[in-house]
Parts: C-alpha cells; sequence; structure tokens
C-alpha cells in the first residue's frame, strides 16, 4: 500500500471514497468541485493502483490544524489504514507548518486514539463550529467526539 498526496485525477475516486460516508452523515458533504478546489489538502492511500481510503488536513490559521475527511473503503476496514493516514497527515502538518494543536471530530475516536490523539472538548475550537458544523444538518444533536494532539516543540 502507498501513502502520499492526492492531485486532481483523484478527486472522482475520493468523492466514491467518501460518498457512503457523506450519505449516512458521518462526513459533512463535499462536492467534487470542493475536492478539486480543496485537493492539495488532501492524502491517498493506494492499493494495487486502485485508490482506498483519503483524509484532508485543514488549517486554522495560529497553529491549529484538523484531520477531518478520513474514509476507508468499507472492505478495507480494520487493517489499520484510517490511522495510517492520520499519521500521515500529522507527519506533513509537524514537517510543513508550525502546528500548536492537531484535532478532529468523529464517530469513530478508538482510530484517533491509537494514534495518539486524547479525547478533547469541543468548545476548543469555536472557529470549526463556526466554519463548518454550524452548516451541519446535525448541528443542534452534534454526537460527534472532540480529539487533540498538542504539539511541544
Amino acid at each position: 500500500m502507498k501513502l502520499r498526496p492526492a492531485s486532481v485525477i483523484h478527486a472522482d475516486d475520493i468523492l466514491r471514497i467518501l460518498d457512503p460516508f457523506i450519505i449516512s452523515g458521518v462526513v459533512l458533504p463535499r462536492n467534487k468541485t470542493e475536492i478539486i478546489k480543496g485537493i492539495n489538502s488532501f492524502f491517498v492511500a493506494e492499493l494495487n493502483s486502485k485508490i482506498i481510503g483519503c483524509v484532508a488536513i485543514k488549517d486554522y490559521s495560529e497553529g491549529l490544524f484538523e484531520i477531518r475527511s478520513l474514509a476507508v473503503e468499507k472492505e478495507f476496514n480494520n487493517q489499520g489504514i484510517g490511522k495510517k493516514l492520520i499519521s500521515m497527515a500529522v507527519e506533513n502538518i509537524i514537517a510543513r507548518k508550525s502546528p500548536k494543536q492537531i484535532f478532529a471530530l468523529t464517530l469513530r475516536p478508538e482510530v484517533f486514539l491509537k494514534a495518539g490523539f486524547k479525547m478533547a472538548s469541543k468548545k476548543q475550537f469555536p472557529k470549526k463550529i463556526w466554519d463548518d458544523c454550524s452548516k451541519c444538518s446535525k448541528f443542534d444533536t452534534c454526537d460527534e467526539l472532540a480529539l487533540a494532539i498538542d504539539i511541544c516543540r
């Protein structure tokens, strides 16, 4: 399996992987145009020339970064691919940016806990709530958990 930065040619694959999670309300809606516009923030997992997973990062400035749009095709679940994608995203943020904190909101905290994240409060991330959560249909009944890693430099 290869992990690498995504390119525009992966947009359809990313959307295909995200779609079941978008439909079930696990991931915020994204369309192909949004994926292409933000392609530089995506990473993909590839197995035998097929894209089987993806993850993205979002820079909220002032050292705050989010790991988002984490998804792995169902047939490849529970094989550590999600954890590897998270680790790649964290390594990329640390290598190229000046992070203070990296966070995620998720319904599957176990994969983030295995990657070294700790439980956090959503109240720590008001920019996320304002930018994304306020547009979500589950805003008033959100069941996602916040997890974060503090980066000491």
